[in-house]
């Protein structure tokens, strides 16, 4: 499939419009995932397309074989479609529904303050011990990050807990300003110790939607317009500021050596380039499916029932990754390198074309209904709770793959996940007053991230 760039930028935009207007019309809240299933998609596929126009060039990262601009069309095409089936999902759920999400209702189950507050201290605190116990030049393994040193990557998961222990308190006691203070220097510290940005980055997206979710007036609040492109500015260059701070730089040249990294040389490969080439390696992945001969039929994610087992025990457990490793070769050693396959580009390795549109429309699917059938009822349910990480993890769902799905709820996220599955596992006996999530749907109650 040989697509020019001028026509897979209007095949892009024509997409993007037709999504944006079925998301208007049927989401009208913030909390709809549809919002963030758009942003991610701009952000990984129109805004790199955007680049490639703009004279930037696909990417050749430690690549004998660089990746060519039609493999990068070709996965836009394929993201495009994928968006689509995203959005008919929207459609099809809220026709199943509707009805369902008018009427307030009060939830069989709600959270425990004290099994959270209880929760929150315990993150915290094993946060702090795995790190002393690793210790900051342990952190800085990338062997760790990936799963594959000889200590256990739930260590590294474990000390980024720190956030979501803050994030739980601020799910009890809302956002007084003394709290909101202490969560943020938490997130700082934290930022110093992990090279992944996602202990600071997911547990402040996690904060936007709690505060949304709490909030009871129907007009939108016009500050949390600057929040995403304040969150991408924090964003790109944490990695090399920390990697300064880590040399010992002070905070102010660290700082300044992440500001040159990230955006004097933005989108370039000496600069910020791989945090704009999610696309390509999209594309790189269904090339290497086509080289490979056969797909993988859903064993992409075969791998998750074994990563309860700590590599301490099974030094030879299969990778995460393990579908990438089979499918690299030596001029494209993308699991070699970290790469991601992305959820298009796993989808296509597992059931060609056909999972391209099947999977997304099942995963947007699972989304809306869920939003839909906790509209109206309290946030303090743990449907809720169990809601707002999965639309929070989400850009590592779609950034990274299927299994993202499990691993950052229930292991980079694990206090939140769990908190909630222990509270159908093991109901508490109380039940107590709770705030309500604003209606979503089929009502004059409706507030709107872009209310006509």
């Amino acid at each position: 499939m040989n697509i020019p760039l001028s026509t897979a930028i209007g095949i892009d935009l024509a997409t993007l419009a037709i999504a944006s207007l079925i998301g208007w019309r049927v989401a009208r809240s913030l909390l709809h995932p549809s919002a963030m299933f758009l942003l991610c998609h701009c952000y990984i596929v129109t805004f790199r397309l955007y680049q490639l126009h703009s004279g930037l060039q696909p990417m050749a990262y430690s690549f004998q074989w660089p990746v060519a601009i039609e493999e990068v069309t070709r996965a836009a095409f394929a993201s495009d479609i994928a968006l689509l089936a995203m959005a008919l999902g929207w459609i099809v759920a809220r026709g199943w529904g509707e009805r369902r999400a008018v009427a307030n209702r009060e939830p069989r189950v709600l959270l425990s303050k004290p099994r959270v507050q209880l929760t929150a201290v315990a993150a915290i605190v094993f946060s702090l011990l795995a790190i002393a116990y690793v210790g900051p030049a342990g952190l800085r393994d990338e062997r760790l990050v990936a799963g594959t040193a000889e200590s256990s990557g739930y260590l590294f998961a474990a000390a980024g807990w720190t956030g979501w222990g803050f994030c739980l308190l601020h799910y009890v006691y809302g956002f007084s300003p003394v709290l909101l203070g202490v969560t943020l220097c938490a997130l700082f510290v934290s930022m110093m110790f992990s090279p992944f940005r996602g202990v600071v980055i997911i547990p402040l997206v996690f904060l936007i939607f709690l505060f949304l979710a709490r909030r009871k007036q129907r007009n939108f609040p016009v500050g949390l317009a600057m929040a995403a492109p304040m969150l991408w500015l924090i964003w790109l260059p944490m990695k090399p500021v920390f990697y300064s701070l880590q040399q010992g730089d002070p905070v102010p040249v660290a700082i300044d050596k992440g500001i040159d990294t990230a955006f004097h040389n933005l989108g370039r490969e000496n600069g910020s380039g791989i945090d704009f080439q999610f696309l390509d390696m999209i594309g790189s992945t269904m090339t290497l499916v086509d080289i490979h001969g056969q797909h993988f039929w859903g064993t992409s994610v075969t791998p998750l029932f074994v990563s309860p087992v700590p590599r301490l025990i099974w030094p030879d457990k299969p990778h995460l990754n393990q579908y990438q490793q089979e499918l690299d070769i030596p001029s494209r050693a993308m699991a070699k390198l970290n790469m991601t396959a992305g959820l298009l580009g796993e989808c296509y390795a597992d059931f060609g074309w056909a999972g391209v549109v099947i999977v997304p429309f099942l995963i947007s699917l699972a989304f809306t209904s869920g939003y839909l059938r906790l509209s109206g009822t309290s946030i303090f349910s743990p449907g809720c709770l169990l809601y707002l990480i999965y639309l929070s993890t989400f850009m590592q769902l779609y950034r990274d793959g299927l299994i993202s799905a499990v691993w950052f709820p229930f292991v980079h996220c694990a206090p939140i996940g769990w908190l909630a599955v222990s509270h159908w596992l093991l109901p508490p006996r109380a039940r107590t007053t709770a705030n309500q999530m604003p209606t979503a749907v089929g009502s004059g109650e409706d507030w709107a991230a872009g209310q006509a």
